[in-house]
Parts: structure tokens; C-alpha cells; sequence
């Protein structure tokens, strides 16, 4: 049973000792269940090795059970529930995961059968799911409906082959909670006090647009309206400074919301984008969180000020 929802129909049985046996294949693999995986030399001559393939047994196995998703506002990550026979049965279940884990307000994103699903996230924190027939065309679908204006390619955060009876989501209720953050400065730039004024910790992206803009427009009255120039869910933003005196801001979603963790060096490769392209280098100046981890979180504007040049 998976939270009070049993998946429907029958399994299939362990597969049978012969399935697995590795066995030589001269004129290569007889079916789409096996593939070459070596080569045998003690006759002399090379002879191809056949063995089974992980992916097109575990595909057999799962033919024609739905997955079904869930997202919640709050989370940066999906949910996931499958194995299951019928789509309204799949889609209760991963409702039911979801909400029960976050206390409520969980939304029914998708669903994927007979292939491979993968979701990915933006730098905002918001997830797009890709299905196809296979890894490659699963992350291309998702990375067309993520990607569109954005300079760095979306993450990938799961891949799951549609039917897969393990369910998938968040491990930790606070710790993986997430809260909403925006940053704005006068007119969409750097002005001459060089400050971006930040909310984070917010609920909602409505607030976290409307304290930060509120914030900027009281210092700032008579000058340019103030414009919001990053915001996101459990993000973080960052100024940066260029050598040919530009100032400017952007956003990234790195593991680890409060420790820069950042095992790709999403940061390095966010400013080659951005100032490669106009004959310059630049560096960081700053950063900050839009989302503290932890309990005892409390909303609240930060500045994010530009060193002197």
C-alpha cells in the first residue's frame, strides 16, 4: 500500500536465471532486451558478448504503468509515485504523498507512461518536466520548456523511467522547505549608491516583489522607478563588478540555499556569459540568500552593497 493507495494489477515475476546469463552473439544482440557487453578472445578470434540490457528489462517490467507528479509551491523538488495500471489512481496517490508531507497545497504536474520522464530547474526555482522514449529526448523536452531567455542550461533533478514502483521527493519537510526572494534596484541598475535591496524569507513571490520594490522606492524617491531584477524560490543573488566598470546583478539556484555550494561552478560559468560576450571579465562582489534554512526563519530586506572602485 503506499499512503492508504494500493497500486493496482499484477507484477511482474522475478525474471527467470537464463535472462541474465551473458552468452556469445556473433551477429550481435538478438532482441532489443540484450546488447553487447564484451568481447571473448579465448578462441582466438574476437567474438562478441551478449548480456541483458538493465533498461530495456526494466522497460518490459514497467510497460504500461503510469507515473504520476506532484508540486508544491514551496519545494524545489517534484513528486513522484508510480507502478500503477490506471492514471486517476496514479495521480490520488502522488496527491495524497504530497500533501501529506507538506500539509497542503500540492498541485497534479504530469504524468509519463512507456518511457523516461526527467525534471529540471530553473535558476528561479521552478521545474519543468520532459518525458520521451529515452534519457536524451526526456531532457531535451523538459530543457525546451525551461530554457527559453535563460543563459545557463536548466538542472537536471531526476530522472525516473516512466512506472518505477520507488516514490521520489522531498527528504526533510523543514529542511527542504523553501522561502521566496527578489531584488530591485532604481531603474533596473547599479546606481551611484551601488546598493540592490533584497527580500527573502518571504511566503509568497508576490511579497517578496513587493517588499523589495517598497524598499528601494523609499531611498530612492524622485528617481527611477525601482525594478525587480531577480527573484525566486530558495535562490540566491548575486552583484558582480566588471573590469570595464560595469555593475549588475543576477540569479542562481545552487545546492546548499545559505552555503554557496556550488559543485558545477554554476557562478564562474553565469559571468562568462554574461561579460565574455562584451570583451570583459568580472567578478562577484556579493551575495545573498532568498532563503534561510532552518526553523525560526523571519522575513526581512538586506542590502547588497558594491565596493568602491
Amino acid at each position: 500500500m503506499l499512503f492508504g493507495i494500493g497500486r493496482n494489477g499484477a507484477h511482474r515475476e522475478p525474471g527467470r536465471a537464463s535472462d541474465y546469463r551473458l552468452f556469445a552473439c556473433p551477429n550481435g544482440a538478438p532482441d532489443r532486451l540484450y546488447k553487447v557487453v564484451g568481447v571473448d578472445r579465448i578462441s582466438g578470434e574476437e567474438v562478441p558478448v551478449c548480456g541483458p540490457d538493465p533498461v530495456a528489462f526494466a522497460m518490459q517490467d514497467r510497460a504500461g504503468r503510469w507515473d504520476a507528479y506532484a508540486t508544491h509551491p514551496r519545494y524545489v523538488i517534484p513528486f513522484a509515485a508510480g507502478g500503477f495500471t490506471d492514471l486517476p489512481t496514479a495521480r490520488r496517490a502522488v496527491l495524497e504523498m504530497c500533501n501529506r508531507f507538506a500539509g497542503d497545497g500540492c498541485v497534479a504536474a504530469g504524468e509519463a507512461r512507456d518511457g523516461f520522464a526527467v525534471w529540471v530547474r530553473n535558476e528561479e526555482g521552478q521545474l519543468f518536466l520532459g518525458t520521451g522514449i529515452d534519457e536524451g529526448s526526456a531532457l531535451a523536452d523538459a530543457r525546451s520548456k525551461c530554457q527559453p531567455q535563460i543563459l545557463l542550461p536548466c538542472k537536471k533533478v531526476i530522472t525516473r523511467l516512466a512506472g518505477d514502483l520507488r516514490v521520489y521527493g522531498p527528504r526533510a519537510r523543514e529542511y527542504d522547505l523553501r522561502h521566496y526572494g527578489a531584488a530591485a534596484l532604481p531603474g533596473g541598475t547599479v546606481g551611484s549608491d551601488r546598493t540592490a535591496w533584497v527580500a527573502y524569507n518571504m511566503d509568497t513571490q508576490a511579497d517578496a516583489d513587493r517588499y523589495a520594490l517598497a524598499a528601494c522606492q523609499r531611498e530612492n524617491t524622485g528617481n527611477r522607478p525601482c525594478k525587480i531584477v531577480g527573484r525566486g524560490l530558495g535562490t540566491q543573488f548575486y552583484g558582480y563588478s566588471g573590469l570595464d566598470g560595469t555593475k549588475g546583478m543576477f540569479t542562481l539556484l545552487v545546492k546548499g540555499s545559505n552555503t554557496l555550494i556550488d559543485p558545477e561552478n554554476r557562478e564562474a560559468a553565469m559571468l562568462d556569459a554574461i561579460c565574455k560576450s562584451r570583451g570583459t571579465n568580472c567578478k562577484v562582489v556579493g551575495a545573498l540568500v532568498a532563503s534561510d534554512e532552518g526553523e525560526g526563519r523571519q522575513a526581512d530586506i538586506a542590502r547588497l552593497k558594491w565596493p568602491l572602485d
